[in-house]
């Protein structure tokens, strides 16, 4: 059986971690012998080594280029593996992980992008993607575009948009119902999630008098500054922080509606796909691929990027109606279930890979 490696160095837990781990458990469950590449000591180790996913950990950053001993090392260990397949993550892993493996020449070297932006145009990843990288895996037909745009050479190599996608029958199984006026995020509190213009939107919203609260899931470095924003707008009995959760399917059921407020696109956010699962509309900024997973006035609603008043507005509009967040609510559901099966997406990426 050939081993496909998937690489992905990231200290953090988020999206695309969660990718690796689970695309790569559903793989082998299917009978393929898929390994990880990690970073030591990494979210992604520990819950790897949890599900009992043969890992590898390796500490090797974009300055690891700089280090030809450790870049001979990784050569050698590649050599060795005799991967048939190399799946990268990020820039860090195109770039160190990705020359490693064309110089080891591996057959596939597939470069997967999570965020609807092109990695940096400079001279080094443009030979990358055009020697080393011979498959490219987008996770939104914006994200493709994107970087066929900055870097046309992907355009001529194998490539495919697979949707990020959930399980769905574990989703929708929980039992509590929404709450009227409780509006839910989760995301990481770092500063490309915007969750301050969530914040913002709910002041506006306190001075129309809306009957809301503001749920806010997750942990991350903006905390501190978060809720000093909630303190100037006096906003601390509007606003809750509720930190990271394991399961955060039942606080998440509560929600009436959805909100997702990034500065950059994200391709195809788990986090919406998630919300749609339960049957939750949802409302979010027009950042590139957000048409691809909400359908503006069907199953949430889309305001112009930065657009705080319009965002506000379409969140009081279906705080007053309970009819449309029900009918935006089933549909939301019936989106999840056409396009963003886990089941579906597995098959995409097994026939990609050829296996």
């Amino acid at each position: 059986m050939p081993i496909i490696l998937f690489a992905n160095l990231s200290r953090e837990w988020g999206g695309g971690e969660k990718w690796f781990l689970t695309v790569g458990l559903a793989l082998r469950a299917r009978g393929h012998d898929v390994r990880l590449l990690v970073y030591p000591g990494s979210v992604l180790e520990r819950r790897a080594i949890a599900a009992e996913v043969p890992c590898y950990p390796i500490a090797a950053r974009t300055s690891s280029l700089l280090n030809p001993v450790k870049l001979c090392r990784l050569k050698r260990f590649v050599k060795r593996l005799r991967p048939e397949a190399v799946m990268l993550n990020a820039s860090h892993e195109l770039k160190v992980i990705g020359l490693v493996a064309h110089w080891a020449k591996v057959p596939k070297v597939i470069f997967r992008r999570g965020v609807s932006y092109a990695v940096s145009q400079n001279l080094f990843n443009r030979w990358v993607i055009r020697h080393a990288v011979t498959h490219f895996l987008a996770n939104s037909n914006a994200t493709f575009e994107a970087n066929v745009k900055a870097f046309p050479s992907l355009n001529q190599k194998k490539h495919l948009t697979a949707y990020n996608a959930i399980d769905l029958t574990a989703w929708q199984t929980v039992e509590p119902a929404p709450e009227p006026g409780l509006i839910v995020m989760s995301a990481r509190l770092s500063p490309e999630k915007g969750i301050e213009r969530a914040i913002e939107a709910m002041h506006l919203l306190q001075h129309k008098g809306a009957n809301a609260h503001l749920l806010i899931l997750g942990e991350g470095p903006e905390l501190a500054n978060l809720q000093a924003l909630v303190a100037k707008y006096e906003l601390e009995s509007e606003v809750t922080f509720a930190g990271f959760l394991e399961d955060i399917r039942p606080q998440l059921k509560r929600a009436s509606i959805f909100l997702f407020t990034p500065h950059f696109g994200e391709g195809t956010s788990i986090a919406l796909i998630e919300a749609m699962a339960l049957g939750i509309p949802c409302v979010a900024f027009e950042t590139p691929a957000m048409n691809e997973v909400i359908i503006h006035g069907e199953t949430g609603f889309l305001a112009p990027d930065g657009d705080i008043e319009a965002l506000s507005g379409f969140l009081q509009q279906l705080l007053n109606d309970e009819a449309m967040r029900q009918e935006m609510g089933q549909k939301a559901q019936q989106r999840a279930e056409k396009h963003f099966s886990f089941d579906r997406l597995v098959d995409q990426v097994e026939g990609f890979l050829e296996l």
